[in-house]
């Protein structure tokens, strides 16, 4: 059985919640402003965050089908979706407490755990801000917001930006450290029963 339980996004990405006899599924896919599909982790970092052991927190990582990341959780409620009061009971404030200090916990213990080199590219917002600082091209209102921006911070400002983005999407840069894609609130999820949290990585 796969019953869908709610649909939300943005441009950039979609997600789908569906119940299934085992627990849920979060299926994200790429939203009509995103080119290409959704990029799963490549194998060497995908064999150290799974030698990784999360502090607090069950750690989830994708499976790919199609152009969409799959994801097998026990829960249908995100942190951030509580800590908006959109959902949770009696216990909203003490299940979000738990969640936020395990994803803390968890997320030093990632850095301290996981190599840099498992790491296979710069991240790709990075890429797009390049990308967008460039060429004044993207989605929607991005060419007006080019330009409200470069006139407020002024063109030596924007250039000073613009190489610090280039020179920290080099391979090999000096402060290079391993980052995670999406530490968010909406990227933990919270077991339908008890005070432990899901999260996952991409």
């Amino acid at each position: 059985m796969r019953q869908l339980v709610e649909e939300f996004g943005t441009g950039y990405q979609r997600t789908a919640v569906y119940r299934t006899d085992s627990g849920y599924l979060w299926v994200r896919s790429p939203g009509p402003d995103r080119p290409g599909g959704m990029v799963e982790s490549g194998p060497e970092l995908r064999a150290a965050l799974t030698a990784h052991t999360p502090r607090g927190m069950a750690l989830r990582l994708a499976e790919k089908a199609d152009e969409s990341l799959v994801y097998r959780v026990e829960g249908c409620k995100t942190a951030a979706r509580v800590a908006l009061g959109q959902q949770g009971g009696a216990d909203r404030g003490e299940r979000l407490a738990s969640a936020a200090h395990a994803t803390g916990r968890s997320l030093a213990g990632l850095h301290a755990d996981v190599p840099v080199t498992a790491a296979e590219a710069s991240p790709p917002a990075l890429s797009r801000v390049i990308r967008w600082m460039s060429t004044e091209q993207g989605p929607r209102g991005a060419a007006a917001l080019h330009g409200v921006l470069y006139t407020y911070l002024g063109s030596a400002r924007w250039r000073r930006v613009l190489r610090w983005c280039q020179e920290f999407a080099e391979p090999g840069h000096a402060g290079t450290v391993l980052l995670h894609g999406a530490p968010s609130l909406g990227s933990v999820v919270l077991a339908s029963e008890g005070s432990c949290p899901l999260a996952w990585c991409r």
